[in-house]
């Protein structure tokens, strides 16, 4: 009698785990040195953002900002919620983009792209927002930038071509670190040596109070 050789079939993969942020702990995936609810944030953030459905968008804009200028007061303590910054940023974003401002939008994606850091492509978060939304936002918001940009850019113009001696070139330098500190310090020094070398003008900013606010 002829025996058939066992047959060893290897098991199906196991079913992909679907994401249920809603079992995720805000306070503990963001537990605070300094006494701050980072689940009121989260839902006061959600709560803003849902004034664009009733078509309060400027209302919506206003919230998300003084949420922002909560937990970036200190720029440094925005560190212990990356997710949660990152996701405020990204809203602001939404904002602006929705308005045409796409600018502005770039802007704080690059912000939010500070915080999009080990955590930052966390597939399953309570967070409004992924590493990939943040990707994509950057990808296609910079491809519009570039676009616009070589419009009014002279791209063939040669490395070591240079201004008539009537023209008028300013260097402007935001830069609001310490007076002590190296980047400043460095930074302040090789920008007067490079203004001085080329004749410009070198316009150093170090502080929020020298730059008038924009009020559009």
């Amino acid at each position: 009698q002829n025996q058939q050789a066992p047959q060893f079939v290897q098991p199906a993969p196991p079913p992909p785990q679907t994401c249920d942020f809603s079992m995720i702990e805000i306070n503990e995936e963001c537990p605070s040195a300094y006494g701050f609810d980072w689940q009121l944030f989260h839902e006061q953030l959600y709560q803003a953002r849902s004034f664009v459905f009733s078509g309060e968008v400027r209302a919506s804009q206003e919230a998300v900002h003084k949420l922002l200028e909560v937990v970036t007061r200190n720029f440094w303590f925005a560190f212990e919620c990356p997710l949660a910054v990152a996701s405020t940023y990204f809203a602001l974003a939404q904002s602006f983009a929705f308005q045409g401002r796409l600018r502005r939008a770039l802007a704080f994606i690059h912000m939010g792209f500070i915080f999009v850091r080990d955590k930052g492509f966390n597939e399953c978060t309570p967070w409004p927002v992924q590493g990939w939304d943040m990707l994509l936002a950057g990808r296609n918001l910079v491809h519009w930038a570039r676009q616009l940009d070589d419009e009014s850019t002279l791209l063939q113009t040669p490395p070591q071509f240079r201004l008539p001696a009537q023209q008028n070139v300013a260097v402007v330098s935001i830069c609001a670190y310490a007076e002590d500190e190296a980047v400043r310090v460095i930074g302040t020094e090789n920008h007067e040596v490079y203004a001085r070398i080329h004749g410009y003008d070198l316009f150093s900013i170090t502080d929020k109070a020298q730059i008038a606010p924009n009020l559009a």
